[in-house]
């Protein structure tokens, strides 16, 4: 085992065959400097005296042959050393054991440094045939030529730079580092390079596999320094800085740009752009030119489709569009020096039509809106470039382009913002609104009217593509988009006529405001009551509005008449008399004897009557009054059923009639009287007298039960009959011929009641026959 060479065995045993020979005595064979002359090693001729200068050369072109791993193991043992004789005498006299010190080092580097040590013992010996080297691995010598123009040349030295990314990071670095070396000169690198005894393997950190790429090297910077050592090497160096620039801003194929650039006079920015499209992954294109709407003509692919045929999430899809958008975004905003000064004329007509044609690309508006943006200061994007390359409902929504200067001054997105939310408004009716008053109000500083024009054509241009108005000469009109509610109606209604109306009046203009609509009379009232503006006089089945607090207009009940008069007395109770004085403000026909009754039927008996020197007062029940005020009861207060059926029957046989909810004096308590007693017959609780007289009276005076409506229509009926005996009676009585000319109407249309049709045509031929004798 002892025998055995360690190049042939692993380094664990490789360290126990070295313990061994050091613990029996082995001796190692060496070949050391000291030792050459002694009993069997062959003696150097003397005229071959061979010093450390000349071995340490040797050693020098043998590390280089050698792998990075062991040349760095070299460099490691070089440190080592103060002087390149202990390094010679260590390196001729190592063994396996003192290699095995060294740190990160392996079998295959041990063997090398034992190899080149032997090399160099045999060297040493005489055997120079060793370490001579064939012809093919000699580095090539450089005839080159003085140059010219030594600053043109020294321009060179980013372009260079360059040259070291196209090769390992080791020769990277080490081309870098020669750069350095050199102060960064290029005419300096250039004469180091071309020199005859330039060595790449005497290079830091070059080994034989590196030296190929490094030969490259050379002969591109020898080569390009040649180029441009001539008469035409400004123009050389120009494009040589062009090129570079464009192949460090991520341009693929800086050379046809700089081709295209010198044709039309200007950076190709659209064609580079496309260009950088193409240069991505296949994916990633496909998303581009199938989901975003990049291109024109392409047909916007279903988000599912994508997703499945890609093998992808529809919200994958979205986001790896979204990704490239952000990162054309980053990329093409650093081309903005390519164009040096150079403006698209993007504001004139179909100005990016032909920008597209000249460049040979196919975009689509918004995304030649969009590149321009991005490179040039003087112009500000409006609007979403994300959402303007996809459709929504079937819509693009475009982007626009707007002059720097005039952004500055006049804040459009908050001027369209506004425009939307107006549009968004629900709105009963067309409203127009000044369009340069509503520009002025959105000027950032002060007014600009040189401007004006030029925002105002950016304003219509954005109205007339974006928003539901629109511009008509001078104004901005807001259409109506929402029909106004039947109660908001009613109280418009009432607002115009500025008075007081009842429901068949209501139900009248409403109909002549609205023919088409199918409504019932008793339809409104349930509307009416919806709008808390709009408040009922009583129970007169009229009505006004809230804001309305004077004279008989004002709304509301007598009861909260008498309530508001009570609470601004000291005592908190006032007479009866003065009561009624006060309700008179708000209502005619006011009597103590119904205002009274009304009040003591309040359900919740908040008021009470009482008696103080004979006068009558009203007060608040739940209030402690002085004991002057003696209440009255409800025995002294209330009629009797007697007393109310004679008071019944006098008002229907004066009147013809039986009373309403409302009307004058008594009328309400007597008809609210009949309606509680037809209510206890209808259950049965009548009994006795009370009986009889309601069965009387019911059929006595049936005839005169009629509805309030038709009470009042057959009173026209007859006031207007009285008056066709006058011959100007069509001029006289304007409520009269109104309604002559409204129940003219309902009769043409067949809307009157049965027993209303003969009467009425009984007035129409009295007119006729007036009118025939009039003519």
């Amino acid at each position: 085992m002892l025998a055995i060479s360690n190049a042939n065995i692993p380094d664990d045993v490789a360290l126990d065959v070295v313990y061994l020979r050091e613990e029996l005595n082995i001796p190692i064979q060496t070949t050391t400097i000291e030792n050459i002359d002694e009993p069997g090693q062959e003696s150097v001729p003397k005229d071959a005296s061979i010093g450390y200068m000349e071995l340490y050369a040797l050693y020098q072109k043998l590390k280089f042959e050698c792998d990075n791993r062991t040349i760095n193991c070299l460099n490691y043992i070089e440190s080592e050393y103060d002087n390149n004789e202990e390094l010679i005498k260590f390196i001729l006299n190592t063994r396996d054991s003192d290699l095995l010190k060294i740190p990160r080092i392996g079998r295959k580097t041990a063997l090398q440094i034992i190899d080149l040590s032997q090399k160099l013992a045999k060297y040493l010996s005489g055997d120079f045939e060793c370490v001579v080297k064939q012809e093919d691995e000699k580095v090539p010598n450089t005839i080159t030529l003085p140059l010219k123009n030594k600053e043109t040349i020294n321009a060179l030295l980013e372009v260079i730079r360059s040259y070291a990314d196209n090769y390992s990071v080791r020769v990277r670095n080490c081309i870098l580092q020669l750069i350095e070396n050199c102060n960064n000169n290029v005419y300096q690198l250039y004469e180091v390079l071309s020199s005859a005894n330039f060595d790449p393997k005497q290079l830091r950190n070059v080994g034989k596999n590196s030296v190929p790429e490094i030969l490259d090297f050379k002969n591109r910077v020898i080569t390009l320094c040649t180029e441009l050592s001539t008469d035409d090497a400004t123009i050389k160096l120009e494009k040589m800085n062009k090129i570079q620039r464009y192949t460090q801003s991520g341009i693929s194929d800086p050379e046809s740009i700089f081709s295209i650039e010198a044709e039309i006079g200007h950076f190709p920015l659209l064609y580079a752009v496309n260009q950088l499209i193409h240069g991505i992954s296949t994916r990633e294109v496909r998303i581009i030119k199938e989901y975003l709407l990049v291109y024109r003509g392409s047909v916007e692919r279903d988000l599912d489709d994508m997703a499945k045929e890609l093998s992808l999430t529809r919200e994958r899809v979205r986001q790896l569009a979204n990704k490239q958008i952000k990162t054309l975004e980053s990329i093409i905003s650093t081309w903005k020096e390519f164009l040096a000064g150079y403006h698209y004329p993007i504001f004139e007509k179909d100005s990016w039509l032909l920008m597209c044609e000249k460049e040979g690309v196919e975009y689509t508006q918004n995304f030649v809106k969009w590149i321009i943006s991005l490179v040039d200061d003087d112009v500000h994007l409006l609007g979403d470039p994300i959402a303007a390359f996809k459709t929504y409902h079937g819509r693009i929504r475009p982007l626009y382009l707007i002059p720097k200067n005039i952004y500055d001054v006049f804040d459009i997105e908050g001027y369209i913002d506004m425009l939307k939310r107006m549009c968004e408004q629900k709105r009963y009716e067309d409203e127009r609104v000044n369009l340069q008053d509503s520009l002025c109000q959105f000027f950032r500083s002060e007014i600009l009217f040189e401007a004006m024009d030029d925002i105002e054509n950016i304003v219509r241009r954005i109205i007339n593509a974006e928003l539901t108005c629109y511009i008509s000469d001078v104004d901005v009109i807001f259409s109506a988009n929402a029909e106004k509610p039947i109660c908001d109606v009613i109280e418009d209604i009432i607002r115009a006529k500025g008075q007081v109306m009842g429901l068949d009046e209501i139900y009248n203009e409403y109909i002549k405001l609205y023919p088409n609509k199918e409504i019932e009379r008793e339809s409104i009232r349930p509307h009416i009551h919806r709008n808390k503006n709009i408040r009922p006089i009583g129970r007169s089945g009229k009505y006004t509005l809230a804001e309305w607090k004077e004279g008989y207009a004002r709304g509301g009940t007598i009861r909260e008449f008498a309530y508001e008069c009570i609470l601004g007395s000291p005592c908190h109770i006032v007479p009866l008399s003065d009561l009624c004085k006060y309700i008179a403000q708000f209502r005619e026909d006011v009597e103590e004897d119904s205002i009274q009754a009304n009040l003591l039927a309040e359900a919740s008996g908040r008021y009470e009557l009482y008696i103080k020197d004979e006068v009558k007062y009203i007060g608040l029940s739940a209030e402690q009054h002085d004991p002057s005020y003696a209440p009255l009861s409800n025995e002294e207060t209330r009629r009797s059923s007697e007393q109310s059926y004679t008071l019944l029957e006098k008002f229907i046989v004066e009147n013809k009639r039986f009373p309403f909810a409302s009307g004058p004096g008594d009328e309400p308590r007597l008809y609210r009287f009949w309606n509680v007693q037809s209510a206890y017959n209808k259950h049965g609780d009548l009994e006795g007298s009370e009986k009889l007289i309601y069965d009387r009276i019911s059929i006595v005076y049936a005839d005169y039960q009629v509805s309030r409506a038709d009470f009042l229509w057959y009173k026209s009926y007859v006031e207007f009959k009285k008056r066709a005996t006058c011959i100007s009676f069509l001029v006289a009585g304007k409520a009269i011929n109104k309604w002559f000319y409204n129940n003219t109407q309902l009769y043409q249309t067949y809307q009157l009641q049965e027993w209303q049709i003969p009467l009425f045509k009984e007035l129409l031929d009295i007119v006729k026959q007036i009118v025939k004798s009039n003519a």
